[in-house]
């Protein structure tokens, strides 16, 4: 974890990530149009589109799961979801798809609250290369079931992530 989380604060990568407005109303609700479109395409229930920076994951598109929810004694944005709890930032490190068929068997995910309190099992990722080749976000499927990895669902999500990155170049401060 030391590695990514030294991935994830590199300066050049945080200052790519600040260039994007991750609140601009129009822009999410753009997103949240891709991500509904991904969710329908591969059938699953769950779509988001992520920025990473250093603390916090920000979905800045999202489609089947709620703006907030409820964890423990705690209401997590989605702009602001801790970035320990995130299952896309081990691609800030490896620049690579990352695909999760049960994270309930994945030790190090079984207690994450997503996993063990929203009952999310099945996970795929592909990364959002930003304008200076740095990994700054993530365009993932999760899905309350163990997941396969179809062709389909890696076309889907690399359609949704292209469609993404020139959303996110419109609204670029």
């Amino acid at each position: 974890m030391q590695f990514i989380e030294s991935t994830l604060g590199d300066p050049a990568r945080l200052a790519e990530v600040a260039r994007y407005d991750h609140r601009h109303p129009a822009m999410v609700a753009e997103l949240d149009d891709i991500a509904a479109r991904t969710a329908a395409w591969t059938e699953m229930p769950i779509s988001i589109i992520s920025l990473l920076a250093g603390d916090s994951q920000y979905c800045v598109g999202m489609h089947g799961l709620p703006d907030a929810v409820q964890i423990g004694d705690r209401v997590v944005d989605r702009f602001d979801v801790p970035i320990r709890w995130s299952f896309c930032a081990p691609m800030v490190r490896s620049g690579h798809s990352h695909v999760i068929p049960d994270m309930r068997v994945v030790p190090s995910l079984a207690a994450n609250p997503f996993v063990s309190v929203l009952g999310l099992r099945g996970y795929i990722g592909i990364p959002l290369i930003g304008a200076d080749g740095s990994v700054i976000g993530s365009h993932c499927l999760l899905n309350p079931g163990p997941v396969t990895v179809g062709i389909t669902d890696i076309l889907a999500l690399e359609t949704g992530a292209a469609d993404a990155l020139a959303v996110l170049d419109r609204y670029r401060i």
